[in-house]
């Protein structure tokens, strides 16, 4: 992602059963590689905010049923080579609804930040993000802050946690079960990758 990408807007049109909105405009944007909706920052009049805003919680079989087109701009994994950077095409809601912030900017106009409720989105990945999320109440595994770095990579070579597809921001998705963090706890101790320190193991005992 370049630094001027901040300053550059991509276009999403919202669909459902009974209406939808024109093409608004949006300055970050995150999605699976699954194509579900995770994030989207737009600006646009407050109507279409409050518009999409009810669109967007689930109905009693669990399904937003929102169906979602966003161009303009490209999306990629952070990292990866520019080519494998595409537009993000249509998309789908997840039936966990979403998180709404709104900012009011005048003129009719508001900033709104729509952002997924699935458990494991993470808006920012960051060794300080990872740690806090890991400390979560998804999680009973004991973990401590120097573990974080051997952690992440074996959670992201198991593809347990993965960078999100991303327009200015760079996200991810947390999908390790507390099983799979005890392996990889379990692991790490007893081939050494990581160790309670001494002071921490004589608390632990006493």
């Amino acid at each position: 992602m370049s630094d001027n990408d901040s300053e550059r807007f991509g276009t999403i049109e919202f669909s459902w059963k009974d209406g939808g909105t024109p093409s608004l405009k949006f300055n970050k944007i995150a999605h699976s590689g699954r194509s579900e909706l995770m994030m989207v920052s737009l600006i646009c009049e407050t109507q279409y905010v409050k518009s999409v805003r009810a669109a967007l919680v689930p109905d009693k079989k669990g399904s937003s049923r929102v169906s979602v087109v966003a161009g303009g701009v490209r999306t990629n994994v952070p990292g990866r080579e520019d080519w494998y950077a595409s537009m993000p095409g249509r998309l789908y809601c997840g039936s966990d609804g979403y998180h709404v912030f709104t900012h009011k900017l005048g003129y009719g106009l508001a900033h709104a930040l729509f952002i997924t409720k699935a458990p494991g989105f993470m808006m920012s990945v960051t060794e300080e993000s990872l740690w806090q999320e890991l400390n979560s109440t998804r999680f009973t595994t004991p973990v401590l802050r120097e573990w974080v770095p051997y952690i992440e990579k074996k959670l992201r070579e198991c593809n347990r946690l993965e960078d999100a597809h991303v327009f200015g921001c760079r996200s991810g998705i947390l999908s390790a079960t507390t099983s799979k963090l005890d392996e990889i706890v379990i692991e790490g101790l007893s081939k050494g990758k990581i160790s309670i320190p001494r002071q921490e193991a004589e608390v632990a005992v006493a």
